[in-house]
């Protein structure tokens, strides 16, 4: 099929789907601590639903237990009340691929709060649901240290470099699988103690499809440069 009829048809079927919803769960014990966390619900009938649902429940469910499990094992009140809040942000949103980002910020005492994210792409690849990787939505005979080693690293070493004056040696060992799909092209966020110190703050790098021409599968991302 020719890439602007792709296209188009990526927008018709966009726009026929049931967008999902919004849970929350916000819960305040006043001075121990606040709760404000949110997550997607997909609909039954999308292809991806189960897969994605379950994937989007998971920083939700493991890291709210972890820290109420936490909290209780104080004696007393502490000294600050306790914050951990979890917003997802849907980045595509399509019949055959989900992508979402999920920023977390945490305060447990210490000398500072904490924030990270966590991202899910979920795909149908040979028409299976499965939770992407970099190299799933790769052209075929390009390797994921093409796009890491080839594109991701050196950039994400001048972003550093022209913050602190140090580039990057080596990328976290789950760069292949912590990114998000948007409709430009890829996103990478690396957080804060992930290649610096926390001062340095964390770092977004984007990689636009035009950037990654002949990289992408253009059946999986019709957006894709050839």
């Amino acid at each position: 099929m020719p890439m602007l009829s792709s296209l188009v048809l990526a927008a018709v079927l966009q726009n026929t789907i049931t967008q999902p919803h919004v849970r929350s769960r916000n819960e305040m014990r006043d001075g121990y601590y606040e709760l404000d966390l949110a997550w997607y619900i997909f609909p039954e009938t999308h292809p991806l639903a189960s897969l994605a649902n379950k994937a989007a429940w998971e920083p939700i469910g493991e890291v709210d237990q972890e820290f109420l499990n936490s909290l209780q094992s104080f004696n007393e009140k502490p000294t600050s009340p306790w914050t951990l809040a979890i917003k997802p942000t849907l980045s595509l949103y399509r019949t055959n691929l989900i992508s979402i980002l999920y920023d977390r910020y945490e305060y447990t005492g210490g000398a500072h709060p904490n924030s990270m994210t966590y991202t899910f792409n979920i795909g149908l690849i040979n028409g299976e649901p499965k939770r992407l990787k970099l190299g799933d939505i790769l052209a075929d005979g390009v390797k994921e240290s093409d796009v890491l080693e080839g594109f991701v690293r050196p950039r994400l070493s001048k972003l550093r470099r022209d913050r602190t004056g140090e580039g990057v040696d080596s990328l976290p060992i789950a760069t292949h699988e912590k990114f998000i799909i948007t409709k430009n092209g890829l996103t990478f966020p690396f957080d804060k103690y992930s290649v610096g110190a926390y001062a340095e703050g964390d770092y977004l790098l984007k990689l636009r499809w035009t950037e990654l021409r002949g990289l992408i599968n253009k059946s999986i991302i019709p957006e894709a440069v050839p």
